[in-house]
């Protein structure tokens, strides 16, 4: 990485703020010693998607554009209304906000002042584990795991994988295999400390199909696995969910080695059913029984999440998006896609941009729909 890569880049625009606000939200409600409330929550919310979208309105746009824009946000604000999660309403403003601004400049302001919030965030976690307030590790089904100030181990890897794949974006020609094997290595020593699987498997794949990347046959590869991965992995896991409540073995197995995400899916699918337009189950209060097993409820597999609670339109437009974006031919994109997919199967981040970079990939999509083209903006070309 070089150098002046680092420095921090000041925020000079409208855009450049509103990508700041919503870096402090994300950061703080993660973390478990910022005092943070959910007025501070929903103020840094309205400020940021406020900036979002005057930096829309200051855009002059065409007609497709303008009815593209009005169809998704209608479908967006039912959804949001009806589910009550204003996170994934902000990412989409934002996809439409990045649309013709430079979309490595983008990535690379997140990613800097991410990076700065981590690196603060974890030397006040040290001072205070040092002057004995909080602990760095918790004791989860008999294995001491890291959290390091954040709520839970699963976040703080969420954090920390979130700052791969950007730093992985912003230097993907300049990587050798050195580089990948480094980066490897301190990934395997986040998931020693936290103990999730969830991210072992995706850094694995991540560096492996950024090892292949170098082969010319990678790219038709790369484009056909991204055009199908989000039906081919939603078709897993329900049809999975499925054999589960048949009582499947095969599904129980499959279970044990996702940790529980099957079985959670086929809760939600018995209880809630599933929804087009999504459903509001925040006030759900889940009650133990037998049959089920379960003391609390979380989806933690976006296809179950989208199914039933965000709403089954957003997996179809999902599926379209990514196969618009392979066939732009990039394998760049298309490795962020395919690990952006599998991500998808144990955790429900990915719908959160300033948690999972890959989704403001969609920009892209909408940047092709005519309109002047700003350096920066077009497809990374391989």
């Amino acid at each position: 990485m070089r150098i002046d890569s680092l420095q921090l880049r000041k925020p000079t625009t409208v855009f450049d703020f509103a990508i700041i606000l919503m870096i402090c939200k994300v950061t703080f409600s993660l973390s478990s010693i910022v005092p943070y409330s959910e007025s501070v929550d929903l103020l840094l919310s309205i400020l940021s998607a406020g900036l979002f979208a005057l930096c829309i309105l200051r855009e002059r746009y065409s007609n497709k554009i303008l009815l593209v824009y009005a169809i998704i946000s209608i479908v967006v604000l039912f959804s949001v209304i009806k589910t009550g999660n204003y996170g994934f309403l902000i990412t989409v403003i934002a996809c439409f906000a990045a649309r013709t601004r430079n979309f490595d400049r983008m990535i690379k302001t997140i990613y800097q002042y991410e990076l700065l919030l981590m690196v603060l965030h974890t030397i006040a976690a040290l001072i205070l584990a040092l002057v004995g307030e909080i602990d760095l590790f918790i004791f989860d089904r008999g294995q001491l795991r890291a959290t390091f100030g954040f709520g839970n181990p699963n976040t703080f890897s969420v954090y920390i994988f979130n700052l791969i794949l950007m730093w992985l974006w912003l230097n993907f020609k300049k990587i050798n295999t050195s580089q990948l094997l480094l980066t490897g290595c301190f990934g395997l020593v986040i998931v020693l400390m936290t103990k999730t699987r969830t991210m072992l498997i995706d850094i694995i794949v991540l560096l492996f199909l950024c090892y292949l990347f170098r082969f010319s046959w990678f790219d038709k590869i790369s484009s056909f696995i991204a055009k199908i991965c989000i039906p081919i992995l939603f078709a897993f896991i329900w049809g999975t969910v499925l054999l589960y409540q048949r009582g499947s073995m095969i599904a129980y197995v499959i279970d044990s080695l996702l940790n529980a995400r099957i079985k959670l899916g086929a809760f939600a699918l018995d209880h809630f059913g599933i929804s087009i337009l999504g459903q509001y189950l925040l006030d759900f209060q889940i009650v133990w029984d037998e049959t089920w097993g379960l003391n609390n409820f979380t989806f933690d597999c976006i296809y179950t999440y989208l199914m039933v609670n965000q709403g089954v339109i957003w997996l179809i437009l999902l599926a379209f998006i990514f196969y618009k974006l392979a066939k732009l031919n990039s394998g760049k994109v298309n490795i962020f896609l395919i690990v952006w997919a599998l991500y998808g199967v144990t955790e429900v981040h990915g719908l959160n941009g300033f948690l999972c970079m890959p989704i403001f990939l969609s920009a892209f999509v909408f940047k092709s729909m005519g309109s002047k083209i700003i350096k920066g903006t077009e497809v990374p070309n391989d």
